[in-house]
């Protein structure tokens, strides 16, 4: 897609008819638009600034910890806190928790158990050790000071401290489980110890506090400040991403997004960050996604799977050339800057590249299933290939890690993962879909409840199906559209160590239209 930069003109806004969503008509919503359908209360020009973040330059001192729990909490600030934040930085870990923590007890506690488990899962410590004991039991007493907290009139904990602990609750259940470093295969995208359902759970209830909290706007002014919210708001909407993409959107039901979603942010000038960029690239990607106001499609997952709706095109196209003319301009002038910032940028031009292709995508929809439509793609994906393979090589250079000791990398934040996943079950390129493969068993990463060395099991075994038979596969061109798989889905069982893979594929050529398949892949 060419980039339009010729954006100063003035151009003609028409009159959209309101459909009366509450906070905000999805309609206009989508398009980018002030809504002028009903009235809704006014906003302050704060609420037009996305939150810039910030840290803090050395971790709170506490004289009533124990030698054990103050270790836990130096690893936190050392190493949790920025693999929690991902790529483009997150404030609420590298900031907010900390300074929180030196006033709630439970804030610390959760932040000690956290940071326990995370260090067993880099270095590989097996169940059943002191180290889980230890862990257990400090997130033991973090949920109980919590609930303490929750049941006392005296509390003194402020609604932040509530919100904080939800999600560090949220992302101890996350947390991969600790196996062997060596048995790749131990990797899973279930929460630890299989505590998926109470995962969920707890991220919907956080989600009804929120939401809660955002009506009783009086109360919020004297008890949070306006940052504050919208940095919980964007954790909690990234979290539902994860959710809908494990369950499915039926599932899950009506995006709590929707609800709490402010008014559309006016897009700048000029980016002065790559996080200020990504922060703009979700609100507007989200509110696409959800254009309708429907639960029939998921919240910013998986759009090369055609999970988009159809909404107003060219008013999103005209928001996103603005967008990807603000990331150009700010790649640009990233010469000079440091190595986490250039790879942030470079995850962002993975998405703009995965965006142009879902918008050309479903503009070509029909109702025949052709899975041959993907080979036009196959330069993208490649570069898509080329700039993981650059950020990955960057971050690990940045950390002077040699490629013999990489240990498996947690984060909560969505980056690579995906797209590689996505890339090596929709290109049939061989050598392409290949390094896509080869990316995720190299460079283990576990982006929230995505992992990738699983994903890279059930890519392998999609590239599998799809090339029996067919002899020596070279490119796209030998793969023919019958023997190519559609749907793919699969279901981990963490205990048994398998999967039942669920996909569609026609069984010889002679076959018309693809018919559901399920199969069972396990491993040692």
């Amino acid at each position: 897609m060419q980039h339009d930069r010729k954006l100063t003109k003035p151009r003609i806004v028409r009159k959209v008819k309101c459909d009366e969503s509450k906070p905000d008509c999805n309609r206009c919503l989508s398009t980018g638009r002030r809504c002028d359908g009903y009235e809704t209360e006014q906003s302050s020009q704060d609420d037009l600034v996305l939150y810039k973040p910030q840290t803090i330059s050395r971790p709170p001192s506490f004289s009533i910890l124990s030698a054990q729990e103050s270790r836990s909490f130096q690893y936190f600030y050392e190493q949790t806190s920025s693999q929690l934040s991902g790529f483009h930085g997150c404030d609420f870990w590298s900031g907010i928790v900390l300074q929180l923590a030196s006033e709630d007890e439970a804030i610390r506690h959760g932040v000690v158990a956290l940071a326990s488990l995370h260090e067993n899962f880099g270095v590989g410590r097996v169940n059943g050790g002191d180290s889980e004991h230890f862990a257990l039991k400090q997130y033991n007493l973090a949920i109980r000071r919590h609930m303490n907290q929750l049941e006392s009139p005296k509390s003194q904990a402020g609604i932040e401290c509530h919100l904080a602990a939800c999600l560090i609750f949220i992302s101890i259940e996350v947390t991969p489980p600790y196996q062997s470093v060596s048995d790749r295969a131990a990797y899973f995208t279930q929460i630890i110890r299989g505590h998926f359902a109470s995962s969920l759970s707890l991220l919907k209830k956080s989600f009804g506090v929120f939401e809660e909290l955002l009506r009783n706007r009086k109360y919020l002014q004297k008890t949070a400040s306006h940052d504050l919210l919208k940095t919980f708001g964007s954790q909690l909407n990234r979290l539902e991403s994860q959710a809908v993409g494990l369950v499915g959107a039926k599932a899950w039901g009506t995006p709590y997004a929707s609800r709490i979603r402010g008014p559309p942010p006016k897009l700048p000038k000029a980016f002065s960050s790559a996080a200020e960029a990504r922060d703009y690239f979700e609100y507007y990607a989200n509110a696409f996604i959800l254009g309708s106001g429907t639960s029939s499609g998921p919240a910013n997952v998986a759009p090369m799977d055609n999970d988009i709706q159809q909404g107003d095109l060219r008013a999103q196209l005209y928001i996103f050339n603005h967008w990807s003319n603000g990331l150009d301009d700010l790649i640009g002038r990233s010469n000079n800057m440091p190595a986490n910032e250039r790879a942030a940028l470079g995850v962002l031009q993975i998405e703009r590249l995965i965006l142009t292709t879902s918008l050309d995508v479903i503009t070509q929809r029909t109702s025949v299933d052709l899975q041959v439509m993907w080979d036009k793609y196959t330069d993208t994906f490649a570069q898509i290939v080329n700039l993981a393979q650059s950020i990955l090589e960057m971050v690990e250079s940045s950390n002077d890690k040699a490629p013999t000791s990489r240990k498996p990398y947690f984060t909560l934040d969505l980056g690579l993962v995906g797209p590689l996943y996505d890339i090596a079950r929709r290109c049939r390129d061989p050598q392409i879909r290949r390094r896509a493969i080869g990316l995720l068993y190299a460079y283990p990463r576990q982006e929230g409840m995505f992992d990738g060395v699983l994903a890279a099991r059930v890519a392998e075994r999609v590239v599998g199906i799809e090339e029996a038979g067919l002899g020596n596969v070279t490119s796209c061109a030998d793969v023919p559209d019958w023997a190519r798989l559609s749907d793919v889905h699969p279901v981990f069982d963490l205990e048994k160590k398998r999967a039942v893979l669920f996909y569609q594929r026609q069984l010889s050529a002679l076959d018309v239209g693809r018919i559901p398949v399920q199969e069972t892949i396990e491993w040692n």
